[in-house]
């Protein structure tokens, strides 16, 4: 069966945590202690801003301005 876990090619890490115990894939980090909610994202990896193409910004604002151009927003 396949994990189907990012492996963060940037880090050299999978994105993913266990708390005490290891997974059945046995990939990723095993803490000791529950984290809190912005714990867990950085044990996973997920601590990061998605880098987004100079392309898709320049087509995100051409369609944003035609979308408020069509309803007047």
């Amino acid at each position: 069966m396949a994990h189907n876990i990012n492996f963060n090619e940037r880090t050299g890490r999978y994105s993913f945590f266990s708390v005490q115990q290891k997974a059945w894939h046995g990939l990723g980090q095993i803490v000791e202690q529950y984290p809190t909610s912005e714990e867990a994202i950085q044990h996973a990896g997920l601590d990061h801003t998605p880098h987004i193409s100079a392309f898709k910004q320049i087509l995100f604002v051409f369609i944003s301005k035609l979308v408020s151009k069509k309803f007047k927003i």
